[in-house]
């Protein structure tokens, strides 16, 4: 079985969920934005069926474009080599960016996973200062989780 979850930060926000809805208010208007955020769910909805496996080098996520021709992303998921154990959950779509979001992925001993996205961002370039500030708020909120779940 595999869940995921969406943390809140420490202001009680949801902070993915936040950015998602963002996209997807945009693809109201543009649709390209429409697109990202469609292929957002759709990804969302794969994970949750198949889970991070034990090499996230290669997950590749198959859909179909609007035309219902195949569509292929590459790799959805990467570790973050700088700030292991977190993961980082990819979609990229033409104009609108990057779309990053951050979460630690912690199995059970039955091999359930229960997956804890932390932040998002929609990145327009590589290596955004924010991605990583980000990526430190997330270390924080894996700790703090890790810290609450062993009380």
């Amino acid at each position: 079985m595999i869940t995921i979850h969406y943390l809140e930060d420490e202001t009680g926000e949801q902070q993915v969920i936040t950015e998602i809805a963002d996209i997807a208010i945009k693809g109201r208007e543009d649709s390209g934005f429409a697109n990202l955020s469609k292929y957002i769910a759709e990804a969302l909805a794969f994970l949750e069926e198949v889970g991070v496996p034990k090499d996230t080098k290669y997950l590749p996520f198959i859909t179909k474009n609007d035309d219902g021709d195949p569509l292929t992303f590459a790799s959805i998921l990467k570790e973050l080599k700088h700030h292991p154990p977190l993961l980082e959950f990819r979609v990229n779509w033409r104009d609108t960016g990057y779309f990053r979001a951050i979460f630690f992925c912690l199995e059970d001993s039955n091999g359930n996973q229960s997956i804890f996205f932390t932040k998002a961002i929609l990145k327009q370039e590589s290596n955004p200062p924010e991605f990583t500030a980000l990526a430190i708020e997330s270390e924080k909120m894996l700790k703090d989780f890790l810290a609450k779940d062993s009380e």
